[in-house]
């Protein structure tokens, strides 16, 4: 009886408020639930806007080094192109050098080469002429007319050498005009003559 009796005094309006007052207590719970998320959230965007300004930081950095990197190579490559065409001209006139060198190398070792053989057909025929001279020199004979025809030949052959300068040729000319005045008619030269003739030919030689 006391029971039914009490159950009937709860009102709808106070059923309302309870049911209002359950809500109230529910929706607290949602905000402060949903509160925990929005500050987890929160911090999520501060740490993850903090990481990214830095990775742009760095990306910029790296940017300007790489930019910088750049442009030095840049300039060492326009530096090394200079200097690879400064070596290219010159190597260019040192193998022109080289090549002009090689030509006069070429002709003086011919023009030593025909000295050369031109000086010792010289020296052939200077022998010769001595030997001839120094063996009737030492036999105690006139030259004989033969034998100052070929001193003679060898000695107008020697004016024609190249190898024999412009002074011992005018002292082989002499020498051979004195010779040829010295002669007696008869094709003998005069004993005085053939031994200034004979010292004055081995000594011009």
């Amino acid at each position: 009886m006391c029971a039914s009796a009490l159950k009937v005094e709860v009102s709808p309006i106070e059923k309302i408020i309870q049911l209002i007052g359950d809500l109230e207590g529910k929706l607290i719970k949602e905000g402060e639930a949903q509160q925990n998320i929005y500050e987890e959230f929160a911090d999520w965007c501060k740490d993850t806007a903090k990481e990214t300004q830095f990775g742009i930081k760095t990306a910029n950095s790296d940017k300007d080094r790489a930019t910088a990197l750049a442009e030095e190579s840049a300039a060492e490559i326009q530096q090394l192109e200079t200097k690879i065409g400064e070596l290219s001209s010159s190597i260019a006139s040192n193998e022109k050098d080289l090549k002009a060198a090689t030509g006069i190398r070429a002709t003086e070792k011919a023009d030593f080469e025909a000295a050369d053989k031109d000086l010792a057909e010289t020296i052939s025929m200077l022998r010769r002429a001595i030997s001839i001279v120094e063996k009737e020199m030492n036999g105690g004979s006139f030259l004989q007319t033969g034998s100052l025809e070929k001193v003679a030949d060898a000695l107008n052959a020697l004016v024609t050498a190249s190898t024999v300068n412009s002074v011992d040729k005018a002292k082989i000319m002499a020498l051979l005009q004195s010779g040829s005045d010295d002669m007696q008619p008869a094709g003998a030269p005069a004993p005085d003559a053939y031994a200034s003739q004979s010292g004055g030919i081995v000594a011009a030689m």
